[in-house]
């Protein structure tokens, strides 16, 4: 719950910044939104019958005020799975230019950024 609540000011944050270049979907208090959220976290059900709980939720506006794309959206679970990366590479390139490997290589430079340069400048060393 901490974690989405984090979420929610950071997102919230992000979209007062932006308010000035995009149009900004009007959005709910935390207080408005805690309670169907532990919900959804809490419940037991199969993962299918939880994900389509999320899109239901979502999709009526139990979050935000819901867009068409809100209400149409889709949960791919091997988006990133080994499995599906023979279908996403073509022929002829090479496995480097595939976005499973790009996000790896990106979160890595991010690992390597933040305990190596980041954290030392606060005298925050780790090992």
């Amino acid at each position: 719950m901490a974690a989405c609540q984090k979420l929610h000011k950071y997102f919230n944050d992000f979209a007062k910044k932006a308010a000035g270049s995009v149009t900004v979907n009007p959005n709910k208090k935390w207080n408005d939104i805690e309670a169907p959220v532990r919900s959804l976290l809490e419940s037991k059900e199969p993962v299918d019958q939880r994900i389509d709980a999320w899109k239901k939720a979502i999709a009526k506006g139990v979050f935000c005020r819901a867009t068409e794309i809100d209400k149409t959206i889709k949960y791919d679970e091997l988006k990133w799975a080994p499995k599906t990366l023979q279908h996403e590479l073509q022929p002829g390139q090479g496995i480097g230019k595939m976005d499973a490997c790009s996000y790896i290589r990106a979160a890595w430079r991010h690992r390597t950024y933040v305990l190596h340069e980041l954290l030392p400048k606060f005298d925050l060393v780790t090992y």
